[in-house]
């Protein structure tokens, strides 16, 4: 997968002004993460997408592309990668990191998903429910 693939353009050239606040607005809400060299990082109160904040780590495309990341928001933690698709890796990364990043938002309990349906609605639905943390 290529960063062309992943459509950065739509997070740098918004069609309309409206489009770029409802993006953002979705960004400030959830809590990111990013699972680099096995190490989490998380990003809260933030307008950034994933793509922009990956910058300050200096990835390639392809590192970019090929790690896991995702976000807590509503008690739901989505995990994905790539063009927000999902493979063996997600699955074992949220098997091993979702209960750190529960723990991170602050939550009581935690429905765990992989891959999101890329859509125009306002939270995209994810694609696979893959367990619950209590």
């Amino acid at each position: 997968m290529t960063i062309s693939n992943y459509d950065t353009d739509k997070f740098e050239n918004f069609s309309s002004k409206k489009e770029k606040e409802k993006t953002e607005s979705f960004h400030k809400k959830r809590t990111a993460f990013m699972i680099i060299n096995n190490k989490l990082y998380f990003l809260t109160n933030s307008t950034k997408s994933h793509y922009e904040w990956a910058k300050e780590f200096n990835l390639t495309t392809e590192d970019f592309n090929n790690i896991t990341r995702g976000y807590c928001l509503n008690n739901d933690i989505i995990f994905y990668k790539g063009n927000f698709e999902f493979d063996e890796q997600i699955i074992n990364d949220a098997k091993i990191f979702a209960s750190k990043i529960k723990k991170f938002c602050n939550i009581d309990s935690a429905k765990i998903f992989a891959g999101l349906d890329i859509g125009n609605g306002d939270i995209w639905p994810p694609k696979e429910f893959l367990f619950e943390l209590k």
